[in-house]
């Protein structure tokens, strides 16, 4: 192999090395922050969906609602199961980075239900928190009108 062809593969190994750590560290934390406001926003709907079929709210913690939301229920119906894309870990909806969601419920607040990711450090209250707002404007941008918040 010439000197001439082994500098060409150094160059396009550095240039894929270096565009797959652009994906790395700048898409990657982007894309999981999209997927769990998705998973925020699905949360939601099947919140809103128990609410619509049973009358209420589920009540209690984050474990009573997931419990509510598996059956645990007026109707005995399963609203949500892991195999609906949910991640579930400890009886808890949890984010991309394994963080539980935060759900708030609160009928006499606009929005009466909130769903939240502490984001990847795990700390409410700071600039990486997660919520449905990033999947509400993308379907808004596609001309979607996002279910109720």
């Amino acid at each position: 192999m010439s000197n001439k062809t082994l500098t060409v593969l150094i160059i396009i190994s550095v240039g894929l090395l270096s565009t797959s750590g652009l994906w790395f560290f700048h898409y990657l934390p982007k894309l999981r922050s999209v997927s769990t406001s998705n998973l925020a926003y699905a949360i939601e709907d099947k919140i809103h969906v128990f609410k619509t079929e049973t009358g209420n709210f589920p009540t209690g913690d984050n474990s009573d609602i997931l419990h509510q939301l598996r059956g645990d229920n007026s109707l005995n119906k399963r609203f949500v199961t892991s195999e609906n894309g949910f991640k579930i870990e400890g009886n808890q909806f949890v984010d991309e980075w394994g963080n539980p969601f935060k759900i708030t419920i609160d009928p006499t607040a606009t929005p009466a239900l909130t769903v939240q990711s502490p984001g990847k450090n795990g700390s409410f209250g700071d600039d990486d928190d997660v919520d449905s707002s990033i999947v509400r404007q993308i379907l808004i941008d596609r001309g979607e009108t996002p279910g109720p918040q």
